[in-house]
């Protein structure tokens, strides 16, 4: 993945926050005093709590989103798993920024998700958890597999 497209899944990823916060303010009023707060591993509520417990996951996400991004511009504290030399700097640096973006990306839309499902009173899909683990555990081993072949 190019830098650009770095840029781009960056600021989706900033534009959807910004979405969901400007979601959150227009409903508030609208959201019931007593929400789902938790789901079991099939999407099912098993905790409900105040209206204010809405506010973890986006903010969360905000916190997530923040510190990813101040951690890419410091690619000496990243822990790549490979030797960084001069020869394969380049490389192995932008595929660790790749697999961050990535991440940062898919965080936050699975947190902006679980809001608007606990606003609007849905549930979560059975597949929904399955399908977040196989995806962050995918995502991590295709870029642990491309930092092996730079090493």
């Amino acid at each position: 993945m190019r830098r650009y497209m770095n840029r781009i899944i960056n600021i989706i990823g900033l534009l959807m926050l910004v979405a969901l916060t400007i979601y959150l303010i227009i409903r508030w009023k609208d959201i019931p005093s007593v929400i789902p707060k938790h789901y079991d591993f099939s999407g099912n509520v098993d905790s409900f709590g105040k209206k204010s417990a809405i506010l973890i996951c986006p903010i969360t996400a905000w916190l997530v989103y923040i510190f990813i991004t101040v951690i890419s511009f410091f690619p000496q504290l990243w822990n790549t798993g490979v030797k960084v030399t001069e020869q394969n700097r380049e490389a192995v640096y932008g595929i660790v920024r790749n697999l961050l973006s990535l991440i940062k990306f898919f965080i936050v839309f699975t947190f902006s998700y679980m809001t608007v499902c606990q606003v609007e009173g849905y549930r979560l899909p059975w597949w929904f958890t399955p399908v977040e683990i196989v995806v962050i555990i995918g995502i991590i081993i295709v870029y642990m597999v491309k930092l092996y072949k730079v090493r």
